[in-house]
């Protein structure tokens, strides 16, 4: 095993004594095992083929780097993840799992568990999450509480649509379980800061609706610390750089697309059938709500995915330079210009997606121009006489209204119309509150990757950070997150930890009054005032923050206290 330090490999994989685990050459012969559960370990030899000791269910299925499978030996269901570890050698963890048929057998509700089974559920270490055919949570076991952190009485009775838009979990295997009709694997997020492999196993009535959904998962955040560990030693460098480069892709691409709300789903659904074609597509929507994200998903979706994909931010460049930037030039156009000329930034965008943000801040001249280039598929360089043909789809985005801009005269109707074939609304986050907490988790994960920690936000802090507005949206999210957990010393995000402006607004929307009965008005204010500076306090600890939410000054603060906890 000359490829790598197998001792060190070894003393990595000894600081998780629970896993099983196999080291195998690519060629399928077993070098190395420890720990492997029974009965499989009777049949795993080393020196002998992989594929002689046991039998895969399936094809792999790759989830953040690790290919998970599974495959059953004597009734037992084990699952299997490997990872390289080298061009030469990889590692395979093997994990028992509960089989589907003991759980399912003759068991159609919650109230329908005996006492018995439910013991030995609670006794597994995977989690069993069972709903009903429509979502509704009716059984859990006792690993659901490890998992999730909160108890099983505020689980049962919920819907899994409720708790995903909580960020308990996200996303729910439930609900595409329900949508698909088949099982499903994903890994899960949860409010625990835990990652979790989730399969969502459908049960069909006898007129084949289902009836229920049974989830068995298991935590895998061991198992993914586990990778993270091994990627750090030098052998592992080339393979790791891979798919460290290939994950990095992946996100950029990606980076802030979530779509758990209706509104949304139907934004990437359009997206999505619009992507096989060529039409120009005009995104609208408020600043931040990720309309340069949506241009980047069509794009990686289409025909020209493998083509550049290029951005040109028509108000971040100067008006003088725009049109050279856009057209390019021939050498000597100009005092200053290149002697051997430039292509403009759309020629680049040859054989791929031009996306043009806020076109609503292009001049009229320059509009003229690109209304031709559109037309025509051609374009002529600034000096220059030869028409360049162009291979490129149009993507253009904006946060203003260009039909009221086209009546004012600012705006060219017909490149309006040439512009808007296939418009596309994405709504602000206020109008799809359900995507809040996925982004948060989504943005925090980003975080926790990125500087190697383990913030986590309570469900407490989640509350206020679901009743705010988010006017920023989707990129006011990322910067927020950024900042609270950046601030935050310790690994939980509480409520303390969150900026005032949040507090401010979220406090407003959940304060009540409740008048139960005629009394003086100076009770009534001395009555709210306590328990306004007493709740307050309790909440936030710290009399400079709470002056800051009710608008006082801390002297006033300090004397209301005070008088309060006095009496």
């Amino acid at each position: 095993m000359s490829t790598f330090d197998q001792h060190q490999i070894l003393a990595c994989l000894r600081t998780h004594p629970r896993l099983g685990w196999l080291v195998i050459k690519t060629n399928g012969i077993v070098v190395e095992k420890h720990n492997v559960p029974l009965p499989l370990d009777n049949f795993i030899q080393v020196g002998y083929l992989i594929e002689e000791a046991i039998l895969l269910e399936g094809s792999w299925h790759e989830i953040q780097g690790w290919q998970y499978n599974r495959c059953i030996c004597n009734d037992h269901v084990f699952l299997v993840s490997k990872s390289s570890l080298s061009v030469e050698f990889e590692i395979w963890i093997i994990q028992e799992q509960i089989p589907i048929t003991q759980i399912t057998a003759n068991r159609s509700e919650a109230q329908q568990f005996p006492r018995e089974v439910g013991v030995i559920l609670d006794s597994c270490f995977d989690e069993i999450y069972v709903t009903d055919g429509n979502g509704v949570t009716v059984f859990v076991n006792a690993a659901c509480e490890r998992f999730y952190n909160i108890k099983s009485e505020n689980l049962v009775g919920k819907s899994v649509q409720e708790l995903e838009q909580r960020g308990i979990f996200y996303p729910s295997v439930t609900s595409l379980v329900l949508n698909k009709k088949k099982r499903i694997t994903i890994i899960q997020n949860t409010l625990s800061g835990r990652r979790i492999i989730a399969t969502g196993n459908p049960v069909f009535d006898d007129r084949g609706n289902i009836s229920k959904v049974i989830t068995t998962s298991k935590d895998i955040t061991e198992l993914l610390m586990l990778r993270q560990k091994l990627t750090e030693t030098e052998q592992l460098a080339v393979s790791v750089q891979e798919e460290a480069a290939r994950l990095k892709r992946s996100c950029m691409d990606h980076q802030g697309l979530i779509a758990v709300s209706p509104a949304m789903k139907e934004v990437l659904a359009v997206a999505r059938q619009v992507s096989a074609l060529d039409s120009t597509v005009l995104l609208l929507g408020e600043s931040g709500v990720g309309k340069d994200v949506v241009a980047r998903f069509i794009h990686q979706l289409s025909t020209r995915y493998k083509g550049p994909f290029v951005t040109i931010n028509c108000a971040a460049i100067p008006d003088q330079l725009l049109e050279s930037e856009l057209f390019g030039y021939e050498k000597g156009a100009f005092t200053g210009a290149s002697r051997g000329g430039k292509r403009g930034l759309i020629e680049l965008g040859n054989g791929g997606t031009v996306f043009f943000d806020e076109i609503g801040e292009l001049s009229l001249g320059l509009q003229a121009k690109l209304l031709r280039v559109i037309q025509e598929r051609k374009l002529t360089r600034v000096g220059g006489t030869k028409a360049i043909e162009l291979d490129i789809r149009i993507i253009s985005a904006t946060n203003k209204d260009l039909q009221e801009q086209t009546q004012n005269g600012r705006f060219r109707e017909d490149l309006y119309y040439r512009l808007n074939v296939i418009p596309i609304t994405i709504p602000p986050l206020r109008e799809r509150v359900e995507d809040i907490a996925p982004l948060i988790m989504h943005f925090l994960n980003q975080f926790n990757s990125k500087y190697n920690t383990e913030k986590i936000v309570t469900e407490e802090a989640m509350k206020h950070l679901l009743q705010y507005d988010w006017p920023g949206n989707v990129r006011e999210v990322a910067n927020m997150v950024e900042r609270i957990a950046a601030l935050t010393p310790g690994n939980q995000i509480e409520v303390g930890n969150l900026p005032a402006k949040i507090m401010e607004q979220s406090s407003n929307k959940m304060a009540t009054v409740t008048v139960r009965g005629l009394i003086p008005l100076k009770e009534a204010v001395e009555a709210v005032e306590s328990q306004l500076f007493t709740a307050a306090y309790r909440e936030l600890k710290n009399t400079y923050k709470v002056a800051e939410i009710l608008g006082v000054n801390q002297s006033t603060v300090v004397r209301k206290l005070q008088k309060y906890c006095a009496k």
